[in-house]
């Protein structure tokens, strides 16, 4: 009887309803929001992220500092929950073949006996021959004459840019347009997709994070007020100060690679 009960309770429908905080250390630079929805299917949902990434001035104890990302990488981690591996977004498959447009450039000889045959090819069938043919055609030429061209197959090979691409470890990288990231690259789309995970756990959640490496940030010097001022050289200065604010939450004097920048967490506990 108690298995009948065990079963009966597992069958049921989940009804979630997932609380989200959003912290995000410098607004300016980095600005993340999370959602998550509830899809058709026994606990199936979406996290669904807005994110966008900016080159802007912020302060740092007194100074201005410009601030940008050369790339970023967002996040996933679930607790209860498991992450549809064939949902993520901006994943790249291959195929097993694939034709590929490509230019020919193709140099080829024809060995031509006698003017007349000089003559035809100039003013006929073989009209693109000039180089070195139509100089001697009208009946000066004796003996075997050769003749080059060239001919051209040139095709244009399209290829889009991918700036959300879905690498491992439940992990998305951002790539920029030019140098810098600068723009909303997530718009509210589903980055991944999530079930329950077995023996439906009281607490189910996500955590959504945004973590920059200390070489991918570019830090100038813009202004600085203060009576101890920055050497306008001295990027690890600045840099360390960054982390101090940052949701790493590290000592100046850290030597994390990693700076966390944005955090969204959403959870339903029964």
């Amino acid at each position: 009887m108690r298995i009948q009960l065990s079963h009966f309770m597992d069958s049921e429908p989940l009804n979630l309803s997932f609380r989200t905080e959003n912290k995000n250390a410098f607004r300016k630079i980095v600005d993340l929001h999370t959602m998550v929805e509830r899809l058709e299917g026994d606990g199936r949902h979406a996290i669904n992220v807005h994110l966008g990434i900016y080159c802007d001035e912020i302060e740092l104890e007194g100074a201005v500092v410009e601030v940008g990302l050369k790339t970023a990488f967002v996040s996933v981690e679930a607790e209860g929950l498991e992450i549809d591996q064939g949902s993520k977004y901006g994943e790249m498959a291959f195929p097993a073949k694939i034709g590929v447009d490509h230019t020919v450039m193709e140099t080829l000889s024809r060995a031509i006996e006698d003017s007349a045959a000089v003559e035809a090819t100039i003013q006929g069938s073989l009209s693109p021959l000039k180089a070195g043919v139509e100089v001697s055609a009208k009946g000066q030429l004796s003996g075997k004459q050769t003749a080059g061209y060239t001919l051209s197959d040139s095709r244009v090979e399209t290829r889009s840019f991918q700036f959300v691409e879905a690498i491992g470890e439940d992990r998305w990288k951002l790539h920029p347009e030019k140098e810098l990231l600068h723009g909303k690259f997530l718009h509210g789309q589903t980055l991944c997709e999530t079930t329950v995970a077995q023996g439906r756990p009281n607490r189910r959640g996500v955590a959504v994070s945004v973590n920059v490496r200390k070489r991918d940030v570019e830090v100038n010097l813009v202004t600085d007020t203060r009576v101890v001022k920055f050497p306008k050289t001295n990027r690890e200065k600045m840099i360390a100060l960054l982390i101090a604010k940052s949701l790493s939450r590290a000592s100046p004097s850290s030597r994390a690679e990693s700076i966390l920048l944005s955090s969204s967490e959403s959870y339903d506990e029964e």
